[in-house]
């Protein structure tokens, strides 16, 4: 589904409980400006791109983070730092 639009991915997120992997910011930013509480999205920003190193991040996200907030958080993937910001998403 790496062609499908924005709107479709997030659509089958929803209706299939699934939390969006991804380095695109148009996801968090969509999630934003529609106030949406769901779905999670995990935003991957700079670092390696090797599917090892991928792997080995989101087994750190899935130590730090529970399975329930993931369905419901933006998590930013960053070299040597891990964020969590709750859906829906504000201005801060």
């Amino acid at each position: 589904m790496a062609s499908a639009p924005d709107e479709a991915l997030i659509e089958l997120a929803l209706r299939e409980d699934r939390t969006i992997i991804t380095r695109d910011l148009g996801f968090p930013r969509r999630l934003a400006a529609s106030g949406a509480s769901a779905p999670g999205v995990i935003l991957f920003r700079g670092g390696g791109r090797r599917t090892s190193e991928v792997a080995a991040r989101l087994d750190t996200v899935f130590a730090l983070v529970e399975p329930e907030e993931l369905q419901r958080s933006v998590v930013v993937v960053e070299p040597g730092r891990i964020r969590v910001r709750p859906l829906p998403l504000t201005r801060t």
